[in-house]
């Protein structure tokens, strides 16, 4: 999901469990399932709130490069790193699997 999604995402893309949506600069349309931990999660939302990502005690909506740079600063250099590596297929996080390049 891209970062541009991300920030437009709330309940009104649910469905049945899935997660819809179109994509912002392609207008494609997207069907993802909701993973039981990320459905565990948003439980915690408010079914009255628009979007599912928020900041500020007003719940202001990111930007997509707000959201970038909070990311950046919350996760840091090595997710980062992960993310590079992965696109490379130098690792498989989820597997926790590394190969030298």
């Amino acid at each position: 999901m891209s970062r541009q999604a991300l920030t437009r995402a709330g309940w009104q893309n649910v469905k049945a469990g899935r997660n819809t949506y179109r994509r912002g600069k392609t207008d494609v349309g997207a069907d993802l399932p909701i993973m039981p931990e990320l459905a565990d999660e948003l439980r915690n939302i408010p079914a009255d709130r628009l979007l599912f990502l928020t900041h500020g005690a007003r719940n202001l909506p990111y930007k997509p490069e707000t959201l970038g740079n909070w990311f950046r600063d919350t996760c840091g250099r090595r997710c980062s790193r992960v993310t590079a590596w992965t696109a490379q297929g130098r690792c498989d996080p989820l597997g926790q699997r590394w190969r030298d390049p």
